[in-house]
């Protein structure tokens, strides 16, 4: 049985990763016939990674807390997702706002990492 998120950084990270899922979806799923090859290659290349990350994200967001892999493979999903969505905006194969759902994750885990440093910050001195 799934449960829902219940900090604030998995809420970020929950959402922002069914939003870059969609998109993924709704880019993966559009019709690029009009457009150059090149251009058409671009999005499939952009979609594809960006969806095989944000899977692999959903993954790990359970766990995150707990184990330092699963914090780090989020860290590297957001920063692949974020250069891929970038590349393709400088490419000019897709517009600016498809960058908001990786900018939402790297949020999360800014939020994710400054509750595990004040965890760590009030845990008692051995």
């Amino acid at each position: 049985m799934m449960s829902l998120p219940s900090r604030p950084w998995q809420w970020v990270l929950f959402v922002a990763l069914i939003a870059q899922i969609v998109l993924s979806l709704i880019l993966v799923t559009g019709d690029y016939s009009q457009a150059p090859a090149a251009v058409g290659r671009d999005i499939y290349i952009v979609a594809g990674v960006t969806l095989v990350c944000s899977l692999i994200g959903s993954g790990c967001l359970p766990t995150a807390t707990e184990f330092k892999l699963s914090r780090n493979c989020l860290l590297i999903m957001v920063i692949i997702t974020a250069l891929a969505m970038f590349f393709a905006i400088m490419a000019g194969a897709l517009t600016v706002w498809v960058i908001a759902p990786s900018l939402a994750m790297a949020c999360g885990l800014l939020l994710l990492y400054r509750e595990l440093a004040l965890t760590r910050a009030n845990q008692p001195q051995d």
